[in-house]
């Protein structure tokens, strides 16, 4: 990750090999969500439930569901972390 995050911030850069400050925040924010859902996928199915929201603060139920198949999770278990997570 940190060689796609070197390559787009070279993308844009100024005369002084700055990346402009908007830009810059973006991509570092984007890369960050990106690591997090991959550490989330990687995690045991225990794990993914009790960090979901830790890891992804402003993720929507939507995204739960999403990631749980991605996952392999079950219908039946993805009721029980809606319910955990979500009421």
């Amino acid at each position: 990750m940190f060689e796609i995050k070197t390559t787009l911030l070279d993308l844009f850069t100024d005369s002084a090999d700055r990346a402009f400050p908007n830009y810059q925040s973006f991509v570092s924010k984007s890369i960050l969500k990106c690591e997090n859902i991959l550490k989330l996928l990687l995690m045991p199915n225990e794990e993914f439930s009790t960090n979901f929201s830790l890891f992804l603060g402003d993720a929507s139920a939507n995204d739960l569901e999403k990631m749980s198949q991605m996952k392999g999770i079950r219908k039946q278990e993805l009721s029980h972390l809606f319910k955990q997570l979500f009421m």
